[in-house]
């Protein structure tokens, strides 16, 4: 998922950190335990691209193996706010070039 998202996240977009805040939503809704996964993740790319579902189907699969770890309850909260700066860390630095690149 890590690297799918990566991939996406790196092409234009007029708002590439709005598009990668969006995209990078499925990471954080998948590790989260009490979020329901959205479909959402795509509505600021500029041409709503449609990946007949693989976005969903990665953070739903992420999620129920997580569920699924012996220790899932005990790192639930650490594992949330890892995946938070995580997501945070990608944004910032592939969203950012891509804003760099557009304005070239």
């Amino acid at each position: 998922m890590a690297e799918y998202l990566n991939v996406v996240s790196e092409q234009l977009v007029s708002d590439p950190l709005r598009s990668g805040h969006e995209l990078y939503k499925a990471f954080r809704e998948a590790v989260a335990k009490d979020v329901e996964l959205s479909d959402s993740y795509y509505q600021s790319c500029d041409d709503r691209r449609d990946d007949g579902g693989y976005l969903n189907e990665l953070a739903s699969v992420l999620r129920d193996t997580l569920k699924s770890l012996p220790a899932a309850k005990a790192v639930a909260d650490p594992m949330r706010r890892a995946a938070e700066r995580y997501c945070e860390i990608e944004v910032r630095s592939t969203c950012g070039r891509a804003r760099w690149r557009g304005a070239a």
